[in-house]
């Protein structure tokens, strides 16, 4: 209950919402449900085979595991990747998640979170995708993991992961709004170290060659930073200030999308209460000007709390963070 009341009053203190006046270029009514497990957070295009991967996790039940789904693009089916191989004593809670090609196979890594939200004991989780089926390789684990967030690889074999919170823990941070969240860098012969710090409740990172862009939950913006050849990040300006920021992806060339939650008090109910709604907008962010376009806003109606949105052809697919769906949109016209 302690920790309940803590949080409400977290969001009690940093609840606002991104300034946007135009309206979406996407409407609510031309998108269509597709079914998936609770949670459908994070989604990541394989190309070559045509469909989504999709973590979900219930974060309602936060101790519960989760699954990885396939959505296969063409057929339009949705089936939970089978997984073998994991030690007896691991759990699977994934959440944010990239995959490589690598002699044949895609190779998935994906953040696995302990059985508690305040907790420190996290790790990455490396599978092989073997004819539908993830094989486990590998448990990666460290103590900068206090609170990892979205992770992303590089061309390289690099990992990157965002760190939202220095004491895993603890919820001190959140509530008074510390600059103490990190990005983590992992390159093997090396080891793990920080590759930027300062940040406030890091939550996206994406890579464009040698940039890389990091959103903010609780800070502002969006910071761009260029890539040093030992893996580090060296800050070169902010972006955006629109707050409240979610995953980052690519959209057309020159640009990117980010979701963003208006208001973190109605974000907070809808984690606790399933029939409250919450708001939330995508935006299509230029990486030059820093102007932003509403590619898609809702009232909750439709679809609460989105995540993260990745663009295939001709259609937008928009995940969230609690119920278990995500949006198939068409793409808009720019």
């Amino acid at each position: 209950m302690l920790r309940n009341c803590a949080i409400f009053l977290c969001c009690l203190c940093v609840f606002g919402s991104p300034l946007a006046s135009a309206e979406p270029l996407i409407t609510a009514d031309q998108c269509q449900s597709i079914e998936t497990g609770p949670g459908p957070e994070n989604l990541l295009l394989l190309k070559d085979r045509q469909q989504l991967l999709i973590s979900s996790h219930d974060r309602r039940r936060f101790s519960r595991t989760g699954e990885i789904y396939r959505y296969d693009l063409n057929s339009k089916t949705m089936q939970a990747l089978p997984r073998e191989g994991e030690p007896e004593s691991f759990r699977f809670r994934p959440h944010g998640m990239d995959a490589q090609k690598r002699n044949g196979n895609w190779w998935l890594y994906v953040i696995s979170h302990d059985s508690e939200v305040f907790s420190d004991q996290h790790s990455i989780a490396v599978y092989e995708l073997i004819n539908d089926v993830l094989h486990f390789r590998r448990l990666m684990t460290t103590p900068l993991m206090s609170a990892p967030n979205d992770l992303v690889l590089g061309e390289n074999g690099d990992i990157y992961v965002t760190i939202e919170r220095a004491n895993g823990g603890s919820i001190t941070e959140m509530i008074f709004l510390q600059r103490k969240s990190s990005v983590i860098h992992y390159r093997a012969g090396r080891g793990w170290q920080v590759a930027a710090n300062d940040l406030s409740f890091a939550n996206g990172i994406l890579l464009d060659n040698d940039t890389a862009y990091i959103s903010q939950t609780l800070g502002e913006g969006i910071n761009k930073y260029q890539i040093l050849s030992n893996g580090r990040f060296q800050f070169k300006e902010k972006i955006t200030n629109l707050s409240l920021l979610d995953a980052i992806t690519p959209s057309r060339p020159g640009h990117i999308m980010a979701p963003a939650h208006p208001s973190l008090f109605q974000l907070f109910w809808h984690w606790r209460r399933d029939n409250r709604a919450s708001p939330s907008i995508l935006y299509e962010i230029n990486t030059s000007t820093g102007d932003a376009t509403k590619l898609f806003a809702n009232d909750g109606s439709k679809i609460s709390a989105v995540s993260q949105a990745i663009l295939v052809n001709d259609t937008l697919y928009i995940g969230q963070l609690f119920e278990p769906f995500i949006l198939a949109c068409p793409r808009p016209l720019q």
